[in-house]
């Protein structure tokens, strides 16, 4: 009797932290397409990302703008910063809130803005050189920038280069390709949001119109989902947000870019 008891006992136990941690890794369903919105006069939204506290969205575009927009209050949005150069990622550090902004541009320079008694100091903001054959792609190069384990991923749209970049040596320290992930039918990668909780990794495709799931070290595919049939032409940016229980889209459009709200079973 003891020892059925004890087994039984274990099983229970056993099947509790299974289920626990199954059900904490429970890959993310693609429940809709909740809703669309057009920002009008910010021109070719390439990024965006939530604020430290996750109460507004960051965005960049392709002419050197920042934005801050009000998800929660009528997707009113303002211009923050206003930088010559083309935007097109940017990134948040999840522990003190440094905004990274990365460059697609032939002197691959990347900003850094520090966020001090709650104000970012814009007018001080970091040059940060990113340079390496990788990334001297031209207007093909650097898309997409997560902060990723204290430092950060970049990607870019030739190759679907995914590139490792330590922050305290600057230096690019390792890549790989996305294309070589079994499973994976991705061309190049647009946007990029790391999941730190889950250590999952979101990449988006302008090209395939697909969103991409990746375990953190990106070489395992755990899940891609199809966003053709609600974009326009050119959804260039992303971000999660588990508190609405959505992932956010913006697209890169002439004049008026898009933002869209997919809901996701997380």
């Amino acid at each position: 009797m003891k020892k059925s008891f004890l087994f039984i006992a274990f099983t229970v136990f056993a099947l509790a932290v299974c289920g626990s941690e199954s059900k904490s890794k429970r890959i993310p369903i693609l429940v809709g397409h909740e809703s669309q919105v057009q920002l009008d006069g910010v021109n070719e939204l390439s990024g965006i990302c939530l604020s430290k506290n996750g109460d507004f969205l960051f965005g960049v575009d392709d002419e050197g703008g920042v934005y801050r927009i009000n998800i929660d209050d009528n997707y009113i949005f303002s211009k923050e910063w206003d930088k010559s150069g083309e935007m097109e990622g940017l990134a948040i550090n999840p522990k003190n809130g440094d905004l990274y902004i990365g460059l697609e541009d032939a002197k691959k320079i990347a900003y850094k803005i520090s966020l001090t008694d709650s104000h970012y100091d814009y007018e001080h903001a970091e040059k940060i050189k990113i340079d390496g054959e990788l990334l001297n792609l031209g207007n093909d190069g650097l898309e997409g920038i997560t902060f990723y384990k204290d430092n950060l991923y970049l990607g870019t749209q030739t190759g679907a280069n995914l590139i490792h970049y330590n922050l305290k040596t600057k230096q690019l320290t390792k890549h790989t390709s996305l294309k070589n992930v079994k499973g994976c039918d991705i061309k190049e990668i647009a946007g990029l949001d790391y999941d730190e909780e889950n250590d999952w990794l979101w990449v988006i495709d302008s090209e395939k119109f697909k969103i991409y799931l990746f375990n953190g070290k990106a070489d395992e595919l755990l899940a891609s989902y199809y966003i053709g049939d609600t974009v326009k032409k050119n959804p260039e940016g992303l971000c999660v947000d588990k508190k609405r229980k959505c992932i956010w889209v913006c697209e890169d459009i002439l004049e008026n870019s898009l933002l869209h709200k997919y809901s996701f079973d997380f």
